[in-house]
Parts: C-alpha cells; sequence; structure tokens
C-alpha cells in the first residue's frame, strides 16, 4: 500500500466519476451532490 494516499492507495479503493456513472447510472451532478453533502469522500484535484 502506498503510505502517501493511506487508504486512497489500496487497489479497488476509488472510482472515477466516469466508471460510476457508466457502470452504476450515476449521473456527475449526484456525484458532486454528495460530496457537498459530506456523503462521499474525493480526492483533492480528482473532481471536475
Amino acid at each position: 500500500m502506498d503510505e502517501t494516499y493511506g487508504l486512497w492507495g489500496q487497489k479497488n479503493a476509488t472510482l472515477s466519476d466516469r466508471t460510476a456513472e457508466k457502470e452504476y447510472g450515476i449521473s456527475r451532478k449526484k456525484i458532486r451532490d454528495a460530496i457537498n453533502a459530506g456523503e462521499l469522500q474525493f480526492r483533492v484535484g480528482s473532481v471536475c
């Protein structure tokens, strides 16, 4: 595991917005809304 990123560095620990949209039907708006509501975490510089 990469100690620099902690849990973020673990395999399959992250999911891109594009993959979430494609595989789970979640829109980018819903992702942003969930981040703003504190329901999802994100890595700085990884969200448009």
